[in-house]
């Protein structure tokens, strides 16, 4: 793995930001009744998450691109990936205990309160799902803008 040029790392920035003001923008423009909303939401708070988590690697607040002033280094990329990593790896994780949660409180409900529970559970792991792909697509491109610095 190489380092990221200043260039870059604005870009990717950038795009942390544009993703989560586009995410933001659908979900208020979503009537409030949309099964939809909250997966919005969710999105627009976990790239906001990511570019404040990004914006870590830098001394200073970081409120703009022309806020950051230098590249990373590699074992800045390198922890930056792996934190991806991770947070994939634990919200993986955490789909897998919902669906077992689920599976254990469906054993347990009766009647209408099955369609409840069942419905509470899907909610739940579509939140999730969408936290894994706002950060696997945020890592994809994270390697894509990482490569072009090569």
């Amino acid at each position: 793995m190489k380092e990221m040029s200043l260039q870059r790392a604005r870009e990717y920035w950038t795009y942390l930001q544009a993703q989560a003001e586009l995410k933001k923008q659908a979900f208020f423009n979503t009537r409030g009744d949309s099964p939809y909303k909250d997966e919005m939401r969710a999105e627009a708070e976990t790239y906001e998450g990511l570019a404040k988590t990004f914006a870590g690697n830098f001394r200073r607040s970081i409120t703009s691109a022309a806020d950051i002033l230098h590249g990373l280094t590699v074992e800045q990329a390198v922890g930056f990936l792996g934190y991806l990593d991770k947070r994939i790896t634990e919200l993986e994780a955490g789909l897998e205990e919902n669906r077992r949660k689920k599976e254990a409180a469906l054993a347990k409900a009766q009647g209408m309160e099955y369609y409840r529970v069942e419905s509470i559970y899907k909610d739940m792991g579509n939140l999730t799902e969408c936290q894994i792909q706002v950060i696997e697509n945020s890592r994809k491109s994270f390697m894509g803008i990482l490569q072009k610095s090569w």
